[in-house]
This record gives C-alpha cells, sequence and structure tokens, in this order.
C-alpha cells in the first residue's frame, strides 16, 4: 500500500464517519450497508469533490468559512468549511469535511503530510453553476444529516440515516 493510501486510511479509521457508521447500524441499516454507504462518502468527498461538498455548504453559511489548501501552482488539495469565519492564513478554531471535525490547524498538517502544500485560501467556491440541477441541494441535506457537517449548517445533531441515504443516492449512490 502507498504512503497515500495508509495515511488517508489512518484518518478514516479516525473519524467521526466511522464512529457514525456505528450509531447508524440498526435493524433497518445493516453494518455492511454502512460500511458500503462510508466507503463511497469517502472516496466520492475526501480527495476529490471535497470542493463540491464544502462550496454547497459555504452557500448556506458564508464564503469566509470556506477553506481551501492549494498546490503552489494553485490547485486545489482539499477543501474544508470552518466552524468559525477565518479572515486569513492562521486558521483558528475548528473545521469539517467529510470525515468529520477537526482543528483546522491539525487539517492543515495533515494535508501537508500528503502533498507540499503552498498556498491556504479563504472564500474560493465552486459556482453555483458548476452544480448540476440538484446536486446542491443534495450536498446541503446530506451535510445535515451528518450530525459534525450539521453543527455547522446550524442544524440538530441527529443521526438520521435514512436521510443520509436519499440524499447519496440523489448524487448517484446505489447500494
Amino acid at each position: 500500500m502507498d504512503s497515500l493510501s495508509v495515511f488517508t486510511h489512518e484518518m478514516l479509521v479516525k473519524s467521526d464517519l466511522i464512529r457514525w457508521s456505528f450509531d447508524a447500524r440498526s435493524g433497518d441499516f445493516s453494518a455492511e450497508l454502512t460500511s458500503q454507504m462510508v466507503g463511497w462518502l469517502a472516496e466520492k468527498y475526501l480527495l476529490g469533490g471535497c470542493a463540491s461538498l464544502a462550496s454547497a455548504i459555504a452557500y448556506e453559511v458564508g464564503r469566509e468559512r470556506l477553506v481551501s489548501f492549494q498546490w503552489g501552482d494553485g490547485r486545489l488539495c482539499h477543501a474544508v468549511v470552518a466552524c468559525s469565519d477565518q479572515h486569513d492564513e492562521e486558521l483558528r478554531g475548528y473545521g469539517v469535511d467529510i470525515l468529520g471535525r477537526r482543528p483546522l490547524k491539525l487539517m492543515r498538517q495533515e494535508i501537508a503530510a500528503l502533498a507540499d502544500v503552498k498556498r491556504v485560501s479563504i472564500g474560493w467556491m465552486i459556482e453555483r453553476s458548476e452544480f448540476d440541477d440538484d446536486e446542491q441541494q443534495a450536498l446541503v441535506d446530506l451535510a445535515a444529516s451528518l450530525p459534525w457537517l450539521a453543527t455547522v449548517l446550524r442544524r440538530p445533531q441527529v443521526v438520521d440515516v435514512a436521510a443520509t441515504l436519499a440524499a447519496m443516492q440523489r448524487l448517484g449512490y446505489s447500494a
């Protein structure tokens, strides 16, 4: 296994997303299904669709909450949503992504361990026109159904696996 795979597996094992998967298991939602859901979410929004997820949330809470970590040439490495407004590269407080809630400075260190991140940008977002028809709302609904993302949206922190699954299906997931 390459170093990127080892690192991302370590991050996943320690994540709020994994803890959520254990809380989500019930009569209607088996360990197998919740594990598949976790795998799909991590694959789709950890190092790929992170900008879409963060941008959809930032449209709800304000662009000064979107933090992107970029390569020296400006390419995106990862995007997260800060729990409070950010005004410079100092990164204060906590941030959230598909894995969970962590200190922004720790997120910066995690990203630096993966890549030679040169820049931090506040407020860079995907344009609304770049989202598919229902994608932005489906991402907000997904975020609202995961407790650590719901806090940024100022929504109740409940484990609602049916809502998570419904939002995932709107985003292309099929069990």
